[in-house]
């Protein structure tokens, strides 16, 4: 007769909780003291989750940071100044930004090391964070906002690509050594409301809006920088603006967005762009963070849910109780 040890070389063991649902669970069963049941781990397709919502839900804010470790800036509306941090299981008001309320920036760093770059109205204001407060640095070249930046960069080495001042929509890049910012090479087309993911010297800036002014000319272009020049590569599947990003050139994600407020999720694999699982809720001017594994959807149009937060994960891990019937 067979038998599970004979299978998996293992015996059913008794535990009084169960085991956290990784990929080192999977294959196992085991009986639930506490419960009484019979359970197993099982590996399940990626999928989007709700998380603990924002203290203060806002659009166009910027992020970046990981799924455990996470900073949030500022938004709207009303203008926003503040700074929400997030451990992996809560969002916590922190010290705010210091120069004014704004949104449109962009955000590159880590939870303890930060910056954050332009404004909605063209404003050249760069600020820093270094764990507990936001001081003001160098200024950028050409004030702007609703750009992309590489998200995965650092605070000594980082990209802000396109943007708007009303009515002229920029194909500006600039670059960030850790004191002061240069123009370098341009986008092959101008921008704004795009999405940005690398970092300094490998970045994609995706998709965005053509035109300063409703209605909105959506774009699907995908282009990728290589430390020195942009490079038209395979565009997305479904032309849109306002959404978020993350990851890095060869393994990307962009999710959210309008026309309206999006659920659609496009994964990047260096070449070409597939839809995955949709968002659990349509997000529109959200921000993003992470990588193709493990990341995160936040803040969102006041028009939907503004202190949405969810979080994305592939694989996705599961645990089932054995049933009858």
């Amino acid at each position: 007769m067979t038998t599970y040890k004979g299978i998996k070389g293992v015996k059913t063991v008794s535990l009084a909780s169960d085991p956290s649902p990784t990929a080192e669970a999977i294959g196992t069963v085991w009986y639930n003291t506490a419960g009484g049941t019979l359970k197993y781990a099982i590996q399940g397709a990626a999928a989007w989750a709700a998380t603990p919502s924002l203290n203060t839900g806002r659009a166009q804010a910027a992020a970046c940071g990981t799924t455990s470790a996470a900073l949030f800036f500022g938004g709207e509306p009303p203008n926003s100044n503040k700074t929400e941090s997030w451990n992996g299981s809560t969002w916590t008001e922190v010290a705010n930004l210091s120069t004014r309320a704004k949104y449109g920036m962009g955000g590159v760093g880590t939870q303890t090391a930060a910056l954050c770059m332009g404004y909605h109205n063209g404003g050249n204001d760069t600020e820093i964070w270094n764990g507990s407060s936001w001081s003001e640095t160098a200024n950028l070249t050409t004030g702007r906002g609703r750009a992309c930046a590489s998200v995965a960069g650092t605070t000594t080495a980082a990209l802000y690509a396109g943007g708007q001042v009303y009515p002229t929509i920029y194909d500006l890049t600039e670059s960030w050594n850790g004191s002061s910012w240069t123009e370098t090479a341009d986008l092959n087309v101008g921008r704004n409301f795009l999405m940005g993911l690398g970092t300094s010297t490998a970045m994609l800036a995706v998709g965005g809006i053509t035109t300063p002014t409703e209605p909105t000319s959506l774009s699907a272009l995908t282009e990728s920088w290589n430390g020195t020049s942009w490079t038209e590569v395979n565009d997305i599947n479904t032309a849109r603006g306002k959404g978020a990003a993350a990851g890095i050139t060869t393994s990307a994600m962009i999710f959210g967005g309008m026309p309206g407020g999006s659920a659609l999720t496009e994964k990047y694999d260096g070449t070409s762009w597939t839809e995955v699982g949709d968002l659990a809720a349509a997000q529109n001017e959200n921000t993003g963070f992470g990588t193709t594994s493990s990341a995160m959807s936040v803040g969102s149009h006041p028009g939907s849910n503004p202190a949405v937060s969810q979080e994305w994960a592939d694989p996705n891990y599961a645990i089932k109780t054995v049933t009858t019937s």
